[in-house]
């Protein structure tokens, strides 16, 4: 039985770390000890939630901490945990989680043969930043084969007012993939918006985020209540070629050098796939998407192959 009671160490002070710790323990967990490469990190870590012991070295790890979050780069868990095995640290009956939405828990394998347990624990949020970013309501992932480290974590996401769900490990990958469309590439967009779009050289007093931000929030409402097929609307789901043609030559008219314009091929595929939305939403292309789909395929083409 691994209790609340436990003692916690954080290997790792990044972006995740500070919201973790935050809560941890704004839940009463006791978080213990904090490790990074960096002394500073860990330093700033631990000052910042009066966490008296932090270290560089990973073998200040001690029989006392039980429940060791490795809250490091995705390229950097197995290497982690390869580390502590080498040291022969005794870690039986400890357990040891990752925080990855991508890598599965076979990056601990080397922690698992030495008899500790071993876990992945990801919150579907973003951390742009070490600003600590509230996770209660967040839907969380929890893939082990230990069921102590179950229930744990079950118990530990429901303290932190997160909505657990267990994952099992060959969905990992697809898991995250959805995260990184629904963030990432929305990121993506409204960037890309504002580089189309430069409101300071249109001299209209507002930021692009002020102009962007109700259709924005109107479309995500509009997908919570309708489904993301039928919140389509626009030039792709009327079939307005005339549209569609004013937009490529806009953006064909933003290439630099002529250099390939990833923002064209992104507006090109993108519209491509709201074709497959639209087609989700009505059962069918109507004969103006048909032909709106040669048209775009067609401007794919020549543009992928551009020198």
């Amino acid at each position: 039985m691994i209790s609340k009671r436990a003692n916690i160490a954080v290997i790792g002070a990044g972006k995740i770390a500070y919201s973790l710790v935050n809560a941890l323990v704004k839940s009463n967990y006791k978080v213990k000890l904090i490790i990074s490469s960096n002394i500073n990190s860990a330093k700033n870590l631990a000052q910042k939630f009066s966490v008296k012991n932090y270290s560089d070295k990973l073998t200040n790890l001690d029989d006392k901490i039980r429940v060791i979050f490795i809250s490091v780069p995705d390229n950097q868990i197995k290497m982690t945990a390869d580390k502590i095995a080498h040291y022969s640290l005794n870690v039986r009956n400890s357990l040891f989680i990752h925080l990855s939405g991508a890598e599965n828990i076979s990056k601990l394998s080397a922690l698992q043969r030495m008899g500790a347990f071993t876990a992945s624990f990801h919150i579907m949020q973003t951390f742009p930043s070490k600003r600590i970013i509230k996770i209660e309501k967040c839907y969380a992932s929890i893939e082990t084969k230990n069921k102590l480290a179950e229930r744990f974590l079950f118990r530990l996401a429901g303290d932190l007012k997160l909505k657990p769900f267990k994952l099992s490990s060959n969905d990992k990958i697809r898991y995250h993939l959805a995260g990184v469309f629904a963030s990432n590439f929305l990121v993506g967009n409204i960037f890309n918006s504002e580089w189309i779009f430069d409101i300071k050289k249109s001299k209209i007093h507002y930021s692009n985020f002020d102009l962007l931000s109700p259709i924005i929030k109107s479309t995500i409402n509009n997908i919570d209540k309708l489904g993301s097929s039928k919140a389509l609307s626009g030039p792709i789901e009327r079939g307005d070629l005339a549209t569609i043609k004013k937009h490529v030559k806009a953006l064909r008219g933003k290439n630099i050098s002529n250099e390939l314009n990833y923002t064209y091929l992104s507006y090109l595929i993108q519209s491509l796939n709201l074709l497959n939305v639209a087609k989700s939403k009505h059962k069918k292309l109507s004969n103006a998407q048909l032909e709106l789909k040669r048209y775009l395929f067609n401007e794919f083409k020549k543009a992928s192959f551009k020198k």
